[in-house]
C-alpha cells in the first residue's frame, strides 16, 4: 500500500497551515480555511483531511493555539466560529451523501438512550450558554461521520500511517521544548507560551510538554491493532518503533494519568497478545534499548525522563494513604469534594448543564464531574455503554475462526478503551456529554473503529464459512446444507 504520496500531501498541508497561522494576516487565514474546507468536501481522500484536523486540534508543540487558533469568524454574538467547528459540520454534510451504510451502529440502542437522557437533562435544567453547549457537543458528530467516510481497512491504514508519522513530529517538538525551555510555538513567536515556559528552562526543572499527546496515544492503538491484524500492511519492526516512540512521548509529558494508561495498555498487550510472538517482544525490547542508549548521549533529555518517572512514582504515595501524592495532587482532597458537594444535592439525575451546575464543574475529576452533571442514572448509562463495548468485542472474538484476519484484534481496541477510563479517572474527563474536540475525536474514533471491526469481521467470517461450505460440497456431492449464517451478537 503506497503511503509516501499521502505523507507528502499531509506535510505540505501541515507546513502551509503553520506558516499561514503565524505569518499571514487574518484575511489570508480566512481564505485558506475556506479553501481547505472546499478541498475536503470535494476530495476522496477523507482520511487525509480528517487526520489534518485531528493534528490541528491536538496542537503538537503548542501550535494552532491561543491567538493562532484557526478561526473563520471572531467575536460574533454567539462566540468565535472556529475552523474545526465548521469542518465537523461540512464533514457531517458530506457523510449525509453516503447512502451505502448497510449496518446500524453496533451500540445503537444504548447511544440512543444516552441521547434521550441528554435531551431530558436540557429540558429540565436548561443550559448555561447555548453556543458553548453546541461547541462542546459537536465532536460527537464524528460517531456519524467516520463510519461513513472510512469504509475500508485501507482508509484506516492510511489515516494511521499519518498518525504514526506525526508521532515522531510530536517527540521532536517535545525534545525542542526540553532542550530550549520553550515550546515550538514559542519559537515561532507565540509570546503566550514564552511567558509560561520561561521559568522552566534548564535541566533542574521538570517540563510538561503535553501538547500533541492525543496523537501519540492514538498511535498506540493503531500500532497494536495492525500488529494483530493478520494482513501485514505495516512491517512489525516499524510498528514496534511506533509503540516505543509513542510510549516515550507519553513519558516525556510527565502526565501521570496518561503514563499509567499507556503503561497498563502496553503491559497487558505484551502479556496476552504477544505471548506467541517472541519476535514482537524481542523487537520491542531492542527498540527500547536503542532509545535508552540514545538518551545516554543527551543528558538534558535523560534528566527530563528521570524526573518524569519520579513524578509518576508519586502515585505510589496514594496507596500509602497520602491523598495529595506528596503535595503534587489536589484532585482527591480539594477538587473532588467540591464537585461531590453539588452532586449530593441531586444524586439521582444530577444537575444538568445549567449555570448552577457549571459553577461547580471540574473536568480534572472525570468520574465526579460525570456524576455531578448526569447523576447516578447518567453514570450508569455511560457505564453500560462501556461494558457493552467490551462484552460485544469479547463475544465477537470468540466466534471468529483463526483464519479470520480480524482474529484477536479486539484486545488492543478494548485496552485502548480501558486506557481512556484510566485517563478519565486520573487526569481529564473523557466520558460525558460535553467534550473538547481533541478528546471527543479520540473517543468517537475508537467507537467508530470498533464498529468497523465488528461488522467487517462478521462479514469475513461469513465469507470464510461460505467458502468452507462450497469446498465441502465439492468434496462430497451428497452433502446437503446451507452456509452457516453469522448473526449479530446480542
Amino acid at each position: 500500500m503506497p503511503f509516501q504520496k499521502n505523507l507528502f500531501y499531509i506535510n505540505v498541508l501541515f507546513i502551509l497551515s503553520v506558516i499561514i497561522a503565524y505569518y499571514s494576516p487574518q484575511e489570508v487565514k480566512i481564505i485558506y480555511q475556506l479553501v481547505l474546507l472546499y478541498l475536503f468536501y470535494k476530495t476522496k481522500k477523507d482520511f487525509l483531511f480528517i487526520a489534518l484536523i485531528f493534528i490541528i486540534v491536538s496542537r503538537p508543540g503548542g501550535i494552532f493555539a491561543g491567538d493562532y487558533t484557526y478561526t473563520i469568524i471572531k467575536n460574533t454574538p454567539i462566540g468565535n466560529l472556529f475552523f474545526e467547528m465548521v469542518f465537523v459540520i461540512i464533514a457531517a454534510l458530506k457523510a449525509l451523501k453516503v447512502k451505502t451504510v448497510k449496518n446500524d451502529f453496533f451500540l445503537k440502542e444504548i447511544i440512543l438512550i444516552l441521547i434521550l437522557y441528554f435531551v431530558l437533562l436540557i429540558a429540565v435544567f436548561g443550559v448555561y450558554k447555548m453556543p458553548a453547549i453546541f461547541r462542546l457537543t459537536l465532536p460527537w458528530l464524528f460517531l456519524f461521520i467516520i463510519p461513513r467516510l472510512f469504509t475500508r481497512i485501507e482508509d484506516y491504514a492510511r489515516f494511521f500511517n499519518i498518525i504514526f508519522y506525526f508521532t515522531f513530529v510530536v517527540v521532536v517538538f517535545q525534545i525542542v521544548n526540553i532542550v530550549t525551555g520553550r515550546t515550538f510555538a514559542g519559537l515561532l513567536g507565540d509570546t503566550g507560551y514564552l511567558t509560561i515556559v520561561s521559568k522552566l528552562s534548564g535541566t533542574e526543572e521538570l517540563l510538561r510538554p503535553t501538547e500533541g499527546l492525543t496523537i501519540s496515544f492514538l498511535a498506540l492503538l493503531g500500532a497494536m491493532f495492525f500488529q494483530n491484524y493478520q494482513k501485514h500492511i505495516f512491517s512489525q519492526k516499524f510498528l514496534n518503533i511506533i509503540i516505543v516512540f509513542a510510549f516515550f512521548s507519553i513519558v516525556l509529558s510527565a502526565t501521570r494519568g496518561w503514563i499509567l494508561a499507556a503503561l497498563f495498555i502496553l503491559l497487558i498487550y505484551l502479556l496476552f497478545s504477544s505471548r506467541k510472538k517472541v519476535a514482537t517482544i524481542f523487537g520491542f525490547a531492542l527498540s527500547v534499548t536503542l532509545v535508552i542508549v540514545a538518551l545516554s548521549f543527551t543528558p538534558i533529555i535523560q534528566t527530563q525522563t528521570d524526573k518524569a518517572i519520579k513524578r509518576f512514582e508519586t502515585i505510589l504515595l496514594l496507596a500509602q494513604g497520602d491523598v495529595t501524592a506528596g503535595g503534587t495532587l489536589r484532585r482527591i482532597d480539594e477538587r473532588a469534594p467540591r464537585v461531590m458537594k453539588k452532586f449530593n444535592e441531586s444524586p439521582i439525575v444530577g444537575s444538568g448543564f445549567g449555570q448552577d451546575a457549571i459553577d461547580y464543574s471540574d473536568g480534572h475529576v472525570g468520574n465526579q464531574n460525570l456524576l455531578l452533571h448526569t447523576g447516578v442514572v447518567g453514570f450508569g448509562l455511560f457505564t453500560l455503554l462501556l461494558v457493552s463495548f467490551i462484552f460485544k468485542l469479547f463475544k465477537l472474538n470468540e466466534i471468529l475462526s483463526n483464519k479470520n484476519n480480524f482474529k484477536s484484534v479486539h484486545l488492543p481496541i478494548i485496552l485502548f478503551l480501558l486506557g481512556l477510563i484510566i485517563i478519565h479517572s486520573t487526569s481529564v474527563q473523557v466520558f460525558g456529554y460535553l467534550t473538547n474536540i481533541d478528546i471527543g475525536f479520540l473517543l468517537c474514533f475508537l467507537f467508530a473503529f470498533a464498529n468497523f471491526v465488528y461488522w467487517e469481521s462478521l462479514k469475513e467470517e461469513k465469507r470464510l464459512k461460505t467458502r468452507s461450505f462450497v469446498s465441502a460440497q465439492d468434496d462430497n456431492k451428497d452433502f446437503v446444507g446451507l452456509p452457516m449464517k453469522v448473526k449479530r451478537i446480542k
